[in-house]
Formats: C-alpha cells, sequence, structure tokens
C-alpha cells in the first residue's frame, strides 16, 4: 500500500512538473525568437579595437550597398533591406549619385567590400532608425544614448549635416566629408576573404540623450548647403540599457507578469505604459 501512494504521487508530482516546463519553455522560446531579432543591429563589446564605449550596448545602423539602393536611386525607400545591418536607413528625399564614392568603412561580419553611396538633393535625404519595428535593436524608453558616431568617405567638396529630435532636446552639427572621419572610435570587421578591417568613427554628438516617446531614435542626415554630396556609411549608438532599467525600479508601470529570461536586449510587453516620475512620499 505504502508503495503504491509513493508510486502515485511520483507520477503525479512528474505530470506537475512536465506541464509547467511545457508551458514555461512556451514562454521562453518565444522571448528567444524576439531577443534574437533584436540582437542583429548590434556589436560585441569585443569589435571595439581603440575608443572608450561607456554603456553596456553598441547599436548600428549601416547604408545599403549598390545592389540595394543602386545609383540614380530616388526617394522614398527603406526602411527594410535584404542587408539586416541596414534595416532603419531610410533615403527620405533627394537621391543617389550616379556613381560610388571609395569602399565602404564597414560593413558586418562576412559581407563583401563594396562602394560607398553619395548621397545628393536638398533638405533631409538620409535617416538612421534605432527600434524593434524599422530596425533590429530595443532601444526603450529611458535608455540612455551615451555617444553617436558615424563613418564616411572622402570626396571634394562634400559633407553631411547630422540632426535629431528627442522629446524636447534637439542638436545638430556638420561634419565635413572632405577628410577622413577622426578615429575616436575603431571598429573591427572580417570581410568575405577573412581579411580583419577596421573602420574609424568620428563622434558626432555627445550624451546623455534620454530615449523618450515609445518609438527609439532617428538620426537624420542632409548635405551641407554648398556641398554636392555627403557619403555617410553607418551610424553607431553608445547605448546604456542598465540605465533604463534602474530607471525602471522607480517608475510606475501597469502590473503585467514580466519575462523571466535575461537577456542582453529586453523585449518588453507592446501595451507597456509609457514611464512616469514617482514622487517620494514625505516621512
Amino acid at each position: 500500500m505504502i508503495k503504491l501512494l509513493a508510486s502515485y504521487i511520483q507520477i503525479s508530482l512528474c505530470t506537475l512538473a512536465c506541464s509547467f516546463a511545457s508551458a514555461h519553455s512556451h514562454h521562453t522560446a518565444t522571448e528567444v525568437i524576439a531577443d534574437q531579432s533584436n540582437h542583429k543591429q548590434s556589436i560585441p563589446l569585443s569589435k571595439i579595437a581603440r575608443g572608450h564605449i561607456i554603456g553596456d550596448s553598441v547599436f548600428v545602423v549601416n547604408t545599403p550597398g549598390p545592389k540595394e539602393l543602386p545609383p540614380t536611386a530616388l526617394s522614398a525607400l527603406g526602411p527594410n533591406w535584404a542587408d539586416d545591418s541596414a534595416d532603419g536607413f531610410r533615403l527620405v528625399a533627394g537621391g543617389v549619385d550616379p556613381e560610388t564614392q571609395g569602399h565602404s568603412p564597414w560593413e558586418s561580419d562576412g559581407s563583401l567590400q563594396r562602394g560607398q553611396q553619395r548621397f545628393a538633393g536638398t533638405g533631409i535625404t538620409t535617416s538612421w532608425t534605432f527600434n524593434s519595428v524599422d530596425g533590429h535593436c530595443h532601444l526603450p524608453d529611458g535608455a540612455v544614448i551615451n555617444a553617436i558616431y558615424a563613418t564616411w568617405t572622402t570626396r571634394g567638396k562634400s559633407g553631411a549635416k547630422y540632426s535629431y529630435t528627442e522629446g524636447s532636446n534637439s542638436a545638430w552639427v556638420e561634419k565635413v566629408h572632405e577628410t577622413d572621419p577622426h578615429s575616436d572610435l575603431q571598429v573591427k570587421w572580417t570581410d568575405s576573404k577573412h581579411i580583419v578591417r577596421t573602420a574609424n568613427f568620428e563622434k558626432v554628438f555627445k550624451g546623455p540623450i534620454v530615449v523618450e516617446g515609445r518609438d527609439g531614435f532617428t538620426l537624420k542626415g542632409e548635405k551641407i548647403l554648398g556641398k554636392n554630396t555627403h557619403q555617410t556609411d553607418t551610424i553607431l549608438l553608445d547605448v546604456s540599457l542598465g540605465a533604463h532599467q534602474s530607471h525602471k525600479s522607480g517608475k510606475k508601470m501597469r502590473a503585467k507578469p514580466v519575462p523571466s529570461v535575461a537577456t542582453e536586449v529586453p523585449v518588453y510587453p507592446d501595451d507597456m505604459e509609457p514611464l512616469v516620475s514617482v514622487t517620494p512620499k514625505k516621512k
């Protein structure tokens, strides 16, 4: 009788454990898939050959190559491209010059070395958006952008005006493309021939820039007035996602089960309310 009872209890516990594991593993798989999607445009810190990254994450949005963004292409194109590293890039206005300018300084590992596009037209012609809708990087409200870097190829009488608006903050800066970008940050990548290359990135903005609006972050680019083109290749963000985590602990949110799986890029419910400040109670 005792053995029969023990056997029954063991079977019951096993059934309960399997049911829990099945339900939990289904939830985890969803998170892992979402997490892998959001990792496509992140760079491991080991790829930084020189320079200082303040945050815990590095995100990039590349510029599509000539095959996807051919010479004489006209706006509006993007933000989805066969080259995942370029997802988030938009040709907003103007067009692409008939010829490329030098080799693209940075590409994702395994890519062919390719020509760099020249962008003409007046006003804002290009943009790079960092979010999980246009690109593959989850940039939640409260995350802090510590610095913004850009790389480009050189050409006489060329340069770009970069600008952004994030909440009530906005800024712009002009960078001539007649000289190489400063090596404020050097990033390694390995081409399709297994050659390790290094791209120089120049810091165009310094933070802190706090992400808000539930739409990630967008940097806009246009050629400087009086210049012929700009040849911007890749935009790179130095981001502190950990700042969002600590920031979140002092915020009110709608009650919602939180995934138990820890990931480098957090995945949050779509219906999460914007974060609002909590006023400390007086003692």
